[in-house]
């Protein structure tokens, strides 16, 4: 199904809609969201100019630094609740590159000693599309894993997947 789509442009003082042309397909099964969660598939928006009351908290590359970086995974709060938003990079707009959100995962609660994390192995093997909600230890690797994820960018979804056999990397250690 053909969504229209609409970026925010924050100017100073000033907030305006300007229409994209549609060229995605918006997927019709979403990971784990609520119809409020599902409301932000669609969604286009300038690197830095996230819609009104959204906060982004982080986010990465998904596949490797050398690809055409045209997946990303943003993390983002709205009142009270985190998501997880699954992006595709479909241009710029002069010097800031157009977003378009094609999924979006609403996020359980992560304990204090937990962390989500991204660079993650299945069966001893990287895998750039893997994120988790792991147990934090004083380890290299984190194999405490409470939730998984694949950010496939074959279906354009956030796809709930087994953590046996999940490890990842901790950014954390040695530090």
């Amino acid at each position: 199904m053909k969504m229209p789509l609409v970026a925010l442009l924050v100017a100073p003082g000033l907030l305006s809609c300007v229409p994209f042309p549609s060229s995605v397909e918006t997927p019709s099964i979403y990971a784990q969201a609520t119809p409020s969660a599902q409301s932000f598939v669609g969604t286009r928006y300038l690197s830095g100019d996230l819609p009104e009351g959204v906060e982004e908290l982080g986010g990465w590359l998904v596949g490797e630094l050398l690809d055409r970086n045209d997946y990303w995974i943003n993390q983002v709060r709205q009142g009270e609740q985190e998501f997880l938003w699954f992006n595709i990079r479909p241009g710029d707009q002069g010097q800031q590159a157009i977003f378009e959100v094609v999924d979006v995962l609403e996020m359980p609660a992560i304990a204090e000693n937990e962390n989500l994390v991204s660079s993650c192995e299945l069966n001893e093997q990287p895998d750039p599309e893997l994120l988790a909600i792991a147990q934090y230890t004083e380890t290299e690797y984190l194999t405490q894993i409470r939730q998984a994820w694949r950010a496939n960018r074959t279906s354009g979804q956030i796809e709930p997947i087994s953590p046996a056999e999940i490890r990842c990397y901790n950014p954390a250690w040695g530090v």
